[in-house]
């Protein structure tokens, strides 16, 4: 298997990424937030803003809290995606830690 290689993020890029998922990542930590934050309680960790972000992105929560309408849900969740299999996750991720403040 060969080299994955992963397109720059542009400008023009992340401003459309953060225009299409800033939102339902706010709606989907306000639904979640108080349970991860209560987990990292009881573990006796503080909740950093990368846990946040994960907590958001991870297993396709935006697509079922990232707004009261599911289809628009889904939707900022296919964008996330695909700029996750364009750019790298890590890039992107990195990416949403520094542009939307959760924590």
């Amino acid at each position: 298997m060969g080299k994955v290689t992963y397109v720059k993020m542009t400008a023009k890029d992340k401003e459309a990424l953060l225009a299409a998922v800033r939102q339902p990542i706010y709606r989907t930590w306000q639904a979640i937030g108080g349970d991860a934050e209560a987990a990292c309680r009881e573990m006796g960790e503080r909740l950093r803003q990368v846990d946040a972000v994960e907590f958001c992105v991870d297993a396709d929560r935006v697509a079922m809290f990232g707004h009261n309408d599911r289809a628009q849900a889904k939707a900022a969740n296919e964008v996330l995606s695909a700029a996750f299999q364009k750019h790298g996750y890590d890039h992107v991720f990195r990416f949403l830690c520094k542009s939307i403040s959760l924590v």
